[in-house]
């Protein structure tokens, strides 16, 4: 295959696999330890209906709303079966989801007065304008989620920007029970304190959530065969022919043209193997 400056061969990618060797042998097993979480099987719900307060509510749907197309996650503080509050820990947001790591957790609980954390029961996310229904994933967080807080129940509250809610008691990390839920309607409160709790859930927004923005910046740029041809001739060059940024050599293929390198210079410099 003849190119100007270089003569090309085919390109040939080529890797390397690490094998094993597999062998067996019989050991003694190690019992989990299953006593609370079995038990917890067999409890009563704890909740079978909630009701969230005004205040709560405007603040959940604030937070909804505040991270655009993104999920967010956080937790409601519950007394007397009356949703008084909800709260973020710090996350990363994504369109799909919303990920809170250990630290984050830790930082959360260790930020709330220790007689106050049995009240933080609610375990909520997002599901923007999608259907609120758990997923195969939001179940098995659930389960992780129970564990975490000691096999003792919880409340998993979805929601979605068209007020859609999915609401179950978490019992023994497997089991949903329906719960109902009511809200007091925002509409009791008066213009100052909806001001308020708007400027307090976007001060909760900045201060914890953050995102991951994909930035593509090209490292390498092509350069136009110009030199000894007229302006009308270039204009023609520069739709028709374009060249290698190291050899000169003309660029023919998608990946060559994209990266502004032929395969010959792309493998010197490692970019790609053949």
């Amino acid at each position: 295959m003849s190119r100007t400056g270089k003569t090309k061969t085919p390109i040939k990618v080529t890797s390397k696999a690490t094998t094993y060797k597999v062998t067996t042998k019989i050991t003694k097993i190690r019992p989990w330890n299953c006593y609370a979480s079995v038990l917890g099987k067999f409890e009563s719900p704890k909740w079978d209906k909630i009701t969230i307060s005004a205040r709560a509510y405007l603040k959940l749907m604030f937070f909804v709303n505040l991270v655009g197309d993104h999920e967010v996650t956080g937790y409601g503080k519950i007394i007397n079966n009356e949703v008084v509050d909800f709260s973020l820990p710090k996350q990363v947001l994504g369109t799909l989801k919303a990920d809170v790591d250990e630290q984050a957790m830790a930082e959360f609980v260790m930020s709330k007065p220790v007689d106050e954390l049995e009240y933080w029961a609610v375990d909520f996310h997002s599901h923007n304008t999608a259907s609120t229904s758990a997923s195969s994933t939001d179940k098995s967080n659930y389960a992780e989620q129970y564990s975490m807080r000691g096999n003792k129940q919880f409340i998993a509250l979805i929601v979605n920007k068209k007020q859609e809610v999915w609401c179950k008691c978490v019992v023994g990390g497997d089991r949903f029970e329906d719960v109902k839920v009511e809200y007091i309607s925002p509409t009791i409160l008066s213009d100052k304190e909806k001001l308020e709790i708007y400027e307090e859930a976007k001060r909760e927004v900045e201060a914890t959530c953050t995102e991951v923005e994909e930035v593509r910046t090209p490292t390498t740029a092509a350069h136009w065969y110009t030199d000894g041809l007229t302006a009308d001739d270039r204009n023609v060059s520069r739709q028709t022919t374009l060249l290698c940024s190291e050899c000169g050599a003309e660029l023919e293929y998608p990946l060559e043209k994209s990266e502004g390198l032929c395969y010959d210079c792309m493998a010197q410099y490692k970019i790609i193997g053949y």
